[in-house]
């Protein structure tokens, strides 16, 4: 089966060759992506391949078909079970498969129309099962029973691992799976990154945009960036490769000053960046920090302590701990004014998650978007990493026993599907009004979905490795060894634990 996806590879390439020598202008098609051969002019580790590239000729495009898909394939109008997130949460919920009709807007028609599209071409119904605990509850509760309710599901990522290690998911790398892992529309990096011993369990890509929602970014102020000569161009040190832990402390640092005069920084005045706790997990990882790194077999290994750890952490702890240019709502517990300092031009920076964009949208003023900055400059790539508590993650039941090709080729044509239609929809939401409408912004954001970490201890998080930082941050604490040497032990036990229980899976 692995020998007939690369089969289908090699005549996707072919396709992809043969459109970009002899441009065809496509019409009555997929919406247009522009995504030229994006995915293949980037080979890092993580790279993404499934945002848009922004081509100067809007006509020219790609079209992705999932070629591994029988020709004629017809599935009788048989439902496609898959369970998704409730609307419990306000931020995490499914978007993806809610759609019922054209509405104008625009991730909604997109979802839409690309649902539509392949309920057409396979003859199939895809019906979605809202699920509390971002998608774990139900599938739990129907796997334990041995009921076949689903198809497929979205999972959080975080709970995808307890399912995968409960053994209620289809490795997705076996060889009695047809879902082509391979494929463009598949995020690469999770493919690679989170499979353990050659056995993957959840899968990533341009099918659902809630990983990608959970991403961090750093926004930046433009008119705060404009005012300060001093500052430099902010797209421009991106581009130079020069968005550094160094240069984000000098911007940090240059703005701050007290409004109100009153000699005294608290949420009334300017500051240079806005963060949460989570800033510094993943201003780790973006600084290439590897909490795990994985042999020539698959198998991972800790890697996370070290000397340029160490550094990175107290780089960090020197930007955010400096309580006259940096501020946290833990900060000001008694002030609710740190959710509205940055649409109030009261902070330079915001590193929160591109779910945000939604809130900063109604914004006066104009914002951009940048990557998670670099250790130095002689770190090759930006490096961004999800918040695997909300980030979906697409997963298969072992429940379902019958209709386990079906389901692997309508994921397939949904992905194809998503890369044509949802994913440039999905760009274009950030691309609107005043919401990072520049191009340079749009170059940020491939950065940012192109260089997608999947780190197998922060998904993991064994023995919290991935978050025993968090409580440092909360303590204002800087005991980063000590802090480590307690769960260490723990972190290598967890993680020989799940080793051994993939071992014993088939």
């Amino acid at each position: 089966m692995k020998q007939s996806k690369l089969s289908c590879r090699l005549l996707c390439v072919l396709l992809v060759l043969s459109m970009l020598l002899l441009p065809v202008l496509m019409t009555g098609c997929a919406e247009d992506t522009s995504d030229g051969d994006k995915q293949n002019s980037d080979t890092t580790p993580g790279n993404t391949g499934t945002t848009p590239s922004t081509d100067e000729d809007p006509e020219e495009t790609i079209v992705y078909t999932a070629t591994t898909v029988p020709d004629g394939l017809d599935l009788g109008d048989a439902e496609f079970r898959i369970l998704v997130y409730d609307n419990t949460n306000s931020t995490w919920y499914d978007v993806d498969f809610a759609a019922t009709g054209y509405t104008s807007d625009i991730i909604n028609d997109a979802a839409y129309k690309r649902m539509v599209q392949v309920e057409e071409e396979l003859n199939t119904d895809i019906v979605s099962y809202p699920s509390p605990g971002y998608g774990f509850d139900y599938m739990n509760t129907a796997v334990s029973a041995g009921d076949d309710l689903y198809d497929t599901g979205i999972v959080c990522a975080r709970k995808a691992v307890t399912l995968a290690e409960r053994g209620f998911l289809y490795n997705l790398n076996s060889d009695d799976i047809v879902l082509d892992t391979e494929a463009p529309w598949w995020d690469q990096g999770c493919t690679s990154g989170l499979s353990v011993a050659n056995k993957l369990y959840m899968i990533a890509g341009d099918i659902s945009i809630l990983y990608r929602k959970s991403l961090r970014a750093y926004y930046f102020n433009k008119q705060l960036a404009a005012d300060h000569e001093d500052l430099p161009n902010m797209y421009e040190l991106v581009e130079n490769g020069e968005w550094t832990l160094e240069a984000l402390a000098e911007c940090v640092t240059a703005v701050s000053r007290d409004l109100n005069g009153d000699d005294e920084m608290t949420g009334d005045d300017l500051y240079g960046l806005i963060y949460t706790v989570d800033t510094m997990g993943t201003g780790l990882i973006g600084a290439g920090v590897q909490i795990v790194t994985k042999d020539e077999d698959d198998i991972p290994e800790l890697t996370f302590y070290n000397d340029d750890t160490v550094l990175a952490f107290d780089m960090i702890t020197e930007i955010i701990y400096d309580f006259d240019h940096s501020i946290t709502s833990g900060d000001r517990p008694n002030e609710a004014g740190v959710g509205v300092m940055f649409p109030g031009n009261q902070a330079l920076f915001n590193n929160c998650e591109l779910h945000n964009i939604a809130t900063f949208r109604s914004m006066e003023t104009d914002f951009g978007i940048l990557p998670t900055p670099k250790f130095d400059e002689y770190q090759e790539q930006y490096r961004s990493i999800m918040n695997p508590v909300p980030a979906g993650m697409i997963v298969i039941p072992v429940t379902n026993d019958i209709n386990i090709d079906n389901t692997c080729y309508v994921l397939d044509s949904l992905g194809a599907a998503s890369k044509n239609i949802l994913t440039p929809a999905y760009i274009d939401t950030y691309l609107e009004g005043r919401a990072a409408r520049d191009e340079e912004s749009r170059e940020s954001l491939n950065i940012i979905f192109n260089n997608v970490v999947f780190d197998l201890g922060y998904i993991y998080n064994w023995g919290n490795i991935a978050t025993f930082s968090y409580d440092l941050v909360r303590q204002k604490a800087t005991n980063f060894t000590s802090a480590y040497e307690k769960i260490a032990e723990a972190a290598q036990t967890k993680m020989e634990e799940t080793l051994a229980i993939y071992e014993s899976l088939e």
